[in-house]
């Protein structure tokens, strides 16, 4: 998502989504502090309930701040604060072990579900990523981690008839189809965001910024604040290809998402990329999906309202369709 995008706020709870002009920073974390401790601090000061915030909070507060910066004044952030005539900045160490808290708990929570895929991968996967090896590892397709596993033990093993060979070659069927997103099921954390600047646009405006998927997949063609749209994860929106304009082969693809709580079931497009997410099996999704994950069903409102009842996020189960 392009820097001038400001996300809908969410709750104070929030630990899977940052606002909307972290993503692009965090495409750009050279120049920038470490984005998780920009992510912890965001939700430290809560920022999700400041985007329409009128003492220009948001604006002062709630984005990254430059490496070199930082770098002035030994890393210390609180001291960079006070020395730019910021102190209202700094939310306090207190907030801060709380949000880091927050976050580790989610992490822990993810990391816990195994991915859905795994069912049709063969036995021999000792090889296998595990939970907590690397960040989303238990969301990753099946195939990239397992499909040497048969030949480990194919050896010892009485010859196969013809049948059985057949048998063998369907879970590295379904781990490839997987690889391309169809079939693949995922397990995480789903959050809401919109496009639009609610402080100086109202629905029937422009958005600020087309999505990576580009002019071909803008927000209006979709349907704008009532449309159901969704961004991915950045790697794995990237994970089938991506364009030299940043298109990615899943633009335009149709997801079905599953609320754990609800059980209510949306379809959306991919419209986007989500670098905030946390893990494959993160999304972020417009208002009316979330409301519909919710079972809620709204009359059209204006860019700067919330979704009803807003939990912040929600656990939901999705795949890709096709």
């Amino acid at each position: 998502m392009y820097a001038s995008l400001l996300t809908i706020a969410l709750a104070a709870s929030s630990v899977a989504a940052a606002p909307l002009q972290a993503r692009d920073y965090a495409n750009k974390n050279d120049n920038l502090e470490d984005y998780a401790q920009y992510h912890t601090r965001y939700l430290a000061s809560s920022c999700p309930d400041k985007h329409n915030d009128q003492t220009g909070f948001f604006q002062d507060c709630c984005r990254p701040l430059k490496k070199g910066d930082l770098e002035s004044v030994g890393g210390d952030v609180e001291k960079w604060y006070k020395n730019n005539g910021k102190d209202r900045c700094w939310p306090g160490a207190e907030a801060i072990a709380a949000a880091e808290e927050r976050v580790k708990k989610n992490d822990s929570k993810s990391s816990a579900v195994p991915s859905a895929s795994s069912a049709s991968a063969p036995a021999a996967t000792s090889d296998a990523a595990q939970p907590g090896d690397n960040a989303g590892a238990e969301y990753f397709d099946a195939g990239a981690s397992s499909s040497a596993a048969p030949s480990s033990t194919s050896t010892e093993a009485p010859k196969p008839s013809p049948t059985e060979e057949a048998k063998k070659e369907e879970p590295k069927q379904e781990e490839n189809k997987g690889n391309q997103g169809g079939g693949t099921v995922r397990t995480g954390i789903a959050t809401h965001f919109t496009p639009w600047d609610g402080t100086k646009q109202k629905m029937g405006g422009d958005a600020m910024d087309d999505p990576h998927c580009g002019s071909g997949y803008t927000w209006d063609i979709y349907g704008g604040l009532q449309g159901n749209w969704v961004a991915l994860e950045s790697s794995l929106y990237k994970e089938p290809g991506v364009s030299s304009d940043g298109v990615s082969a899943y633009c335009g693809r149709t997801v079905r998402i599953t609320s754990k709580t609800t059980g209510a079931t949306v379809e959306a497009a991919i419209l986007d990329s989500c670098p905030s997410c946390h893990k494959q099996g993160d999304i972020d999704v417009s208002p009316n999906v979330f409301n519909q994950l919710q079972n809620i069903v709204t009359i059209p409102f204006d860019s700067d309202e919330q979704p009803d009842n807003d939990p912040g996020e929600l656990e939901v189960e999705w795949q890709i369709l096709g």
